[in-house]
């Protein structure tokens, strides 16, 4: 029985939730409220988001390290450059990737061999045509980045349709919305929309047979002059039958003229109204049709995806919430492909006008239903991490990423006073030039070093060997220890920079996924990462040195809250916005107090010398530069290759002479140099 109080009660609530959205109150994401322009969204999340020890990567980080939008209009951001995203999906949710790293081991083990025995079942070519057994076991061959492109393209043209009701002639009033999903409702209403016009036409066809049974029914004689009489009362009152009053138009007066003409064009009209309906019904099961018939190809592909993520994700105990989720959309797609499977092609037959309702109430749930829409929005972000995975398969196999060791840091008041020693420090007059009379001496620090080196390595201490920067072509490796706070001198575009953002930028991917772009790495795992890079000389409150000052002060101040989690910073030309007499005495003072943070590890570049030389007898700092050769008084070769020591070569003049500056202005240049 119908249960009106309940009805009620319902239409309420629905009512209310409806004012609350309009006021903002809350955010519901219903079928013609969606826009094409609105920020690419899904329900899917990657593995690492369902930790609990995760950390969100700051947005310093994410704009400094270009992850997610390159600062170059005509160049690509960092995951682009990484993961090469060649499908629509791939493309929208490649910045799920910027979202967190973690500090949790155990799930970084997992991720290693999680992409250790993930194999490509497609060739490493997911834009080839494939052949697959799905779960029905018929076999389906598919384009997978074709089929993408179709699916967004519906999604978009009908889930966010504003008007899908109104298109696919459902019913529009709220409080009969339930009629929407009654198949047998919607059987009459097509029924009504396919036959409408034929009823029009038909008209005047009927209403020759409706005298008879006037006739009959008053039990008078059927005689043609009675059936005539009764047909001319019944013809009246229809605006064909009007049009035959018009042969004695002289004598009818302009009144009823205008009346019967408008009569008979309403007539055409609503004819021609029909047939417009009838004809965009018919059109819509067309495309009710392939559309189900896409999303059925596309459900079998994803739901084939999955199970084989899940065969791998299953025996991973970190991801044991990762694929409990997975395999219940995984069960929603492959319900849902067992009624697709159950619909045949559209024709004009009885059986397939019988089956209309099925269909269309099918179609309103595919794009009104929450729990099918939240199922599809799924897919989209699995497929996206579907296929970066496997491209991060090919280049694990490649050996452009290997695998990091996750180390534990120890901190001992004795160790640090034991490795209280001299700094070996040349000042990197790099090249060969080295006289005879310091060989000796080099020598001895050549020694010194080595035993340097040794008692580092049997720290736990975050190290890289031939570590490099992921969008270079054939870039210049390096090793990397961070076993002490590190400072970076060197001249302009010697490399510094790159150094540093490429230390900071295999941490994440380690913290992330286990890889980098390193041959080995023991890493430490970073409760925090931080960043300064291109600090911003706005039109704002702050100068320059402002700016710089206050995101040191906003690093400095989580550092003292956080004196129990492990930090990672690089710092680029610390306080450049500054005069260089205060910019050395600052940086001196910022990082002399750093330093005394044994879970702080940092990494510097600078120009300013006297800072290094300040900082040199500070036993947890370490001095390095960027190795170059100098053939001539202007022109430096860069080898990008980072070495002990501090680098005193001016660099300026190079930048000056490729920029073809006048030889007054580089003569004047050099002539200071030699006074300062």
């Amino acid at each position: 029985m119908f249960d009106l109080e309940n009805f009620l009660t319902e239409l309420k609530n629905e009512q209310i939730k409806k004012l609350d959205a309009l006021n903002g109150n809350i955010s519901e994401n219903n079928t013609g409220n969606s826009s094409a322009d609105a920020k690419p969204s899904s329900s899917f999340q990657f593995p690492i988001s369902y930790l609990e020890k995760k950390e969100e990567i700051n947005t310093n980080i994410l704009n400094d390290l270009e992850l997610i939008e390159s600062k170059d209009p005509e160049g690509v951001s960092m995951y682009s450059h990484i993961l090469k995203p060649e499908s629509i999906f791939s493309k929208k949710f490649l910045n799920e990737w910027s979202k967190y790293y973690t500090t949790d081991v155990a799930f970084l083990k997992d991720s290693q061999n999680f992409y250790k025995s993930y194999t490509s079942q497609y060739g490493g070519d997911l834009k080839a045509v494939v052949k697959m057994d799905t779960h029905d076991g018929t076999e389906l061959v598919i384009n997978p980045h074709d089929i993408f492109e179709k699916i967004d393209k519906l999604w978009i043209d009908i889930a966010g349709d504003k008007n899908f009701k109104q298109r696919f002639n459902y019913i529009e009033i709220p409080i009969l919305d339930r009629l929407n999903k009654s198949p047998g409702f919607l059987q009459l209403l097509s029924l009504y929309n396919l036959t409408s016009p034929v009823i029009s036409l038909l008209s005047p066809v009927i209403l020759l047979i409706i005298p008879f049974f006037i006739l009959k029914f008053q039990k008078i004689d059927v005689t043609v002059s009675g059936y005539i009489a009764t047909l001319k009362k019944i013809f009246a009152t229809h605006p064909i039958g009007k049009m035959f009053s018009l042969l004695d138009f002289s004598s009818m007066p302009w009144d009823k003229r205008i009346y019967v003409l408008m009569s008979f064009v309403f007539y055409v009209i609503q004819v021609y109204q029909n047939i417009v309906s009838c004809h965009q019904f018919y059109k819509n099961m067309i495309l009710i049709h392939k559309n189900i018939f896409i999303l059925r190809d596309y459900f079998k592909y994803t739901s084939h995806n999955m199970t084989h993520i899940i065969s791998i994700s299953s025996k991973l105990e970190t991801y044991s919430t990762f694929t409990e989720d997975l395999s219940r959309n995984k069960e929603k797609l492959e319900k849902l492909c067992k009624v697709f499977d159950k619909i045949k092609p559209f024709k004009i037959s009885f059986v397939k006008m019988l089956d209309i309702g099925k269909i269309m109430k099918l179609n309103y749930e595919i794009f009104v239903d929450n729990d099918i829409k939240q199922c599809v929005d799924y897919s989209f972000g699995f497929n996206a991490f579907y296929e970066q995975v496997d491209h991060l398969k090919n280049i694990i196999e490649d050996g452009k990423i290997n695998p990091c060791v996750f180390i534990s840091k120890h901190y001992s008041d004795d160790e640090a006073e034991a490795e209280v020693e001299a700094e070996v420090e040349a000042d990197a007059e790099d090249g060969d030039k080295k006289k005879k009379k310091h060989h000796k001496k080099n020598k001895s620090d050549k020694s010194a070093k080595s035993d340097k080196s040794a008692k580092s390595a049997n720290k736990n201490v975050t190290r890289f060997t031939q570590l490099y920067y992921p969008p270079y072509d054939n870039p210049v490796k390096n090793d990397v220890t961070i076993d002490k706070k590190i400072i970076i001198t060197g001249p302009n575009a010697a490399g510094k920079t790159t150094v540093i953002k490429s230390t900071l930028m295999n941490i994440i991917l380690s913290q992330q996924i286990g890889y980098g772009f390193y041959e080995t790495a023991e890493v430490i795992p970073y409760d925090y990462l931080h960043c300064y890079l291109n600090i911003p000389d706005t039109s704002g409150r702050d100068s320059l040195f402002q700016a710089e000052s206050r995101r040191c002060k906003e690093i400095l101040d989580c550092l003292e809250k956080n004196k129990d989690k492990n930090h990672f910073c690089i710092f680029d030309e610390l306080y450049s916005g500054t005069n260089p007499y205060e910019a050395v005495a600052s940086a001196y003072g910022y990082i002399d107090y750093l330093s005394g943070m044994k879970n702080v590890d940092l990494m510097l570049t600078t120009h300013y010398i006297e800072l290094c030389k300040n900082l040199k007898s500070n036993k947890n700092v370490k001095n390095y530069h960027m190795s170059v050769n100098v053939t001539s008084d202007h022109n430096v070769e860069y080898l990008y290759k980072i070495k002990r020591g501090i680098s005193t070569i001016k660099g300026g003049i190079k930048v000056l002479y490729d920029l073809d500056y006048p030889d007054v202005i580089i003569t004047n240049t050099k002539r200071i140099l030699e006074l300062l």
